[in-house]
């Protein structure tokens, strides 16, 4: 597992711009997990919220924004447990 972290991590170096380096993130890293689904969250501190970058597995929608409270749902749970779940 720690060689296939590597070579995620090598990729995701190399990306051009932070957009591609995520979308490489959540698709190797649900092939590596065998799982369907993988999301990286941007947290905005001072507005107390998260905000989808990435994802697959989910339809994020096109044009929006989508933006959880600190709160909110597993994302909410994840961030206040600082673990994967």
């Amino acid at each position: 597992m720690l060689t296939r972290l590597r070579e995620i991590v090598e990729k995701v170096a190399s990306a051009p711009r932070l957009n591609e380096a995520l979308n490489i993130l959540v698709t190797d890293i649900c092939l590596a997990m065998d799982t369907e689904v993988c999301s990286v969250y941007l947290a905005d501190h001072d507005r107390r919220c998260y905000y989808l970058m990435a994802t697959r597995g989910l339809k994020k929608p096109r044009g929006r924004t989508v933006a959880l409270a600190f709160d909110e749902g597993i994302v909410g749970l994840v961030g206040r447990l600082a673990e994967p779940i």
